[in-house]
């Protein structure tokens, strides 16, 4: 299956075949069989074979493939949302937009943002920062 057209995550998937692999390794035409019936589920359409053995596999690990579509599709409206939230600044002469992400601004309404005294500037990492913090929590 192509990666666009997976419901779940390619970590997923990939665990998913490598265990019906190996747990079918004595029976490669009921493997093969499980693993058309993985494809076929993902697509959408209900898992139909005359191979009980594969048909068992299949239907063992059902639940976790639901799980992972769940997963995956809250994944995707999260990441959705996340990329088009922006926000604008309230002079209603800016015609400019930062992301949520985005630490800086070529607005001309930085004043909006920042503060004069807040120049846009990334804040300090790791050890610096909790400096900072200890250092202007004693004034």
């Amino acid at each position: 299956m192509k990666r666009k057209n997976l419901p779940v995550s390619v970590k997923v998937y990939s665990d998913l075949t490598t265990r019906i692999s190996a747990s079918l390794s004595s029976a490669p035409a009921s493997a093969s069989e499980a693993m058309r019936l993985l494809d076929s589920y993902l697509t959408g359409e209900p898992p139909a074979s005359d191979d009980l053995t594969a048909l068992v596999a299949f239907n063992m690990i059902r639940p976790e493939i639901d799980r992972a579509m769940t997963r995956s599709a809250r994944a995707r409206e999260r990441a959705v949302s996340l990329d088009t939230s922006t926000t604008k600044p309230s002079d209603a002469s800016c015609s400019c937009t930062t992301t949520r992400w985005a630490r800086t601004t070529t607005c001309s309404a930085t004043s909006d943002f920042f503060p004069p005294s807040l120049p846009p500037r990334a804040f300090p990492k790791g050890k610096a920062l909790l400096l900072f913090f200890l250092l202007h929590s004693l004034r």
